[in-house]
């Protein structure tokens, strides 16, 4: 049953090749690329689709092996941030979410802000409270590599935009 099918595929094969190949005769190369390409209505070709997003996971850092490598580099070891009276302290529970490192390396990045902002000393990352690193990952738009931001979510996907200030109105795609 199974030489059957697999025949009868070989045999509808055959002939797409053969009717292919007859319609180039009589219609010309370039006419049935056309013919095969090109929708009837212009109606259908309102969506677009841009190219696939590059994916960019972040790594995890060790704040001691960075220590040492800026005890190396520059023959001194990096100091604690050294704060100022007048000052918000940093909470105790406080680390950075990309190398770890304690809350004696870690500024309070945007002062008495509401939303809390801060910058690590060790590996320079910028973080808030709610900054959840190791869980996600940035998407950038193929053409100009800027972050792709989640704008909109629905029930079965999520709408994404660049968000630069002069970007072209089309890309190639």
């Amino acid at each position: 049953m199974s030489n059957i099918i697999l025949s009868l595929c070989l045999t509808i094969q055959i002939q797409f090749k053969i009717i292919c190949y007859l319609m180039w005769i009589i219609l010309g190369k370039y006419t049935l690329k056309k013919f095969y390409d090109e929708p009837v209505r212009k109606e259908y070709r309102k969506l677009q689709v841009d190219s696939m997003p590059v994916v960019e996971s972040f790594e995890r850092l060790d704040y001691v092996q960075l220590l040492r490598e800026y005890l190396a580099e520059h023959g001194k070891p990096l100091k604690p941030v050294s704060r100022r009276k007048g000052c918000l302290p940093v909470s105790d529970d406080i680390v950075c979410t990309k190398c770890g490192a304690p809350h004696s390396y870690i500024y309070r990045n945007n002062g008495k802000a509401r939303n809390i902002q801060y910058l690590c000393k060790v590996c320079d990352f910028t973080f808030g409270n709610s900054t959840d690193y190791l869980k996600s990952v940035a998407l950038r738009f193929p053409h100009c590599n800027s972050v792709l931001e989640r704008i909109k979510q629905r029930k079965d996907f999520n709408i994404f935009k660049a968000k630069i200030q002069n970007a072209p109105s089309t890309y190639p795609t």
